[in-house]
């Protein structure tokens, strides 16, 4: 039974209002713990250990980021208006920002575009903190320069309204050992804010002001690796003698124990040479494990497979295709460009285009990557597809070239559909006399250059027309029956016709490519002797 309310409605009216938040709060409730304004948050896996311990020092590391940034910085950046897939491209003189220039040919007076986008995907694989960019306006209001700054040296400074207000970066020849910029805004002039940060990073899953790094997955691998590396090189600079405890039974006098633990000692100089004391209940005592122990081979390789996971990088990509067949490895290199690459580009080219205020709201930011060919498989099958429809009747010439991104002819014979069997030209609706006058004119025999010279092919053979082998046909174009009966074979296709020009050619076996399947045989009686290749 629900329990009774005294004078609810008193109670409600007298009720305490509840409390609104604005949107700052919000934000920061996105999290469990917020930065406080002004307190910079930590990282265990800050930029600098990540480049000391792990880039430099890890050979697979330094492979994956290695791999990463070549890939990326190899295709040039484009401006495209009103859509970012399929819109028109803006040419370097249309763009009074320098946003092209600034990205394909130089950042800024110390360093070319490349190595400015090599040095962004290093970081946005390394950096916790993300990016921060320096974005120097030139007096036109276009970009002057753009120069990466040190993560580790650069801080978020929220404000009651803005987590991501401005940035504080630690300059040791500043006043007050910081500056302060603000965070890149388009539509302010140069005069306004000569100088912004424009912050990128691998976005983390529930704080909004935060970043993420592979190097933090794969923190505990990397560590494994290191340690196990190091193990195994004091174990062989000690020629393979690991440290050990020596215990003596009894008083011993202090020189003698000097001199005992001076044998054991030695140095490099004295490593591998056994050594005999005389003393009494003398025991040893190893205190570290044996290669085997810490199994190495396996500790490496497994190391080896988590920090390829967490890069995303396959290992056959970073050179090492052992145990793989060519079709794996090319389906690794697919994989890598289709899931990692594709989107680790997308995701810079979305936060770089911000960039594009300065020319206008419909205008984008892309990385030209219509040169990757395995990104481009599935249109190239679908292209194929439709030229098969094209051939079962399904589809016409001109759209089979608008799918390849050709210009359509735009002509009767090209508008219309040719059916397989008889190839007989069926016209749509728009077009209703199409279907007649190619049929006056018919695509399916042989083609001559016209002598306008206009580019257009003019029919030669219409359908049927067969002639003995070494006669000319009646179209005029020259060629001799064999060779318009070989160019009409897609006529009779199918139709149930018999073909008696076709049966008394012969192709010599030899003149078959290798792996190319030679004739048809004919079946049956009544038609003489058969040539078969």
């Amino acid at each position: 039974m629900a329990q009774r309310r005294f004078l609810p409605a008193l109670r409600d009216r007298f009720a305490p209002a509840l409390e609104a938040k604005g949107l700052a709060d919000r934000v920061r409730a996105s999290a469990s713990a917020y930065v406080v304004p002004g307190v910079p948050y930590r990282q265990d896996w800050s930029t600098k250990r990540a480049v000391d311990e792990a880039y430099i020092y890890n050979p697979t590391v330094y492979r994956c980021v290695d791999v990463l940034c070549a890939n990326a910085i190899g295709h040039p950046v484009q401006l495209r208006q009103g859509d970012p897939e399929d819109g028109a491209i803006i040419d370097t003189a249309h763009d009074p920002s320098r946003i092209l220039y600034t990205l394909n040919r130089r950042a800024n007076p110390w360093e070319s575009a490349r190595i400015f986008k090599w040095r962004l995907v290093a970081q946005f694989v390394l950096s916790s903190k993300g990016m921060f960019v320096e974005v120097i306006r030139s007096r036109g209001n276009g970009l002057g320069m753009i120069n990466l700054l040190d993560p580790d040296l650069c801080e978020m400074v929220p404000n009651p309204i803005d987590p991501l207000h401005a940035f504080r970066i630690q300059t040791p020849n500043s006043r007050g050992g910081y500056d302060y910029l603000p965070r890149f805004d388009p539509a302010k002039s140069a005069t306004e804010q000569p100088s912004s940060i424009l912050w990128i990073r691998n976005p983390h899953p529930t704080i909004m002001w935060n970043g993420t790094s592979p190097v933090q997955a794969a923190g505990l691998p990397i560590d494994l690796d290191r340690f196990a590396r190091l193990y195994n090189r004091r174990f062989l600079q000690n020629d393979g003698r690991p440290g050990g405890l020596l215990s003596i039974k009894g008083s011993v006098s202090g020189p003698t124990l000097e001199l005992i633990q001076a044998q054991f000692q030695g140095g490099p100089e004295s490593a591998g040479r056994t050594t005999v004391i005389q003393a009494d209940a003398v025991s040893y005592a190893d205190t570290s494990g044996s290669p085997r122990d810490t199994l190495w081979g396996d500790t490496m390789d497994r190391s080896q497979a988590d920090i390829c996971l967490a890069f995303g990088v396959p290992l056959s990509v970073l050179g090492d295709a052992s145990g793989r067949t060519f079709d794996n490895a090319d389906a690794e290199y697919a994989q890598f460009w289709e899931h990692r690459m594709l989107n680790l580009i997308r995701s810079l080219d979305d936060q770089l285009d911000v960039l594009t205020g300065l020319l206008g709201p419909d205008v984008y930011l892309r990385t030209d990557l219509s040169k990757v060919w395995v990104l481009g498989r599935y249109e190239r099958e679908n292209q194929d597809r439709i030229a098969g429809d094209q051939a079962a009747g399904y589809r016409t010439i001109d759209e089979v070239r608008i799918a390849k991104k050709l210009k359509p002819f735009g002509v009767p014979a090209t508008r219309v559909l040719w059916i397989p069997i008889g190839k007989g030209a069926v016209a749509d609706a728009e077009h209703p006399h199409d279907a007649k006058e190619a049929a006056a004119a018919p695509i399916a025999g042989p083609v001559t250059a016209d002598s306008a010279g206009s580019g257009m092919a003019q029919i030669g053979a219409a359908p049927g027309a067969f002639g003995a082998p070494g006669d000319a046909t009646g179209s005029g174009t020259g060629i001799d029956g064999a060779a318009s009966d070989a160019a009409n074979l897609r006529l009779v296709g199918g139709s149930g016709q018999d073909a008696p020009a076709l049966e008394a050619m012969a192709l010599p076996v030899g003149e078959l490519e290798e792996g190319k399947q030679g004739r048809p045989r004919y079946g049956g009686s009544g038609h003489g002797a058969r040539h078969t290749a």
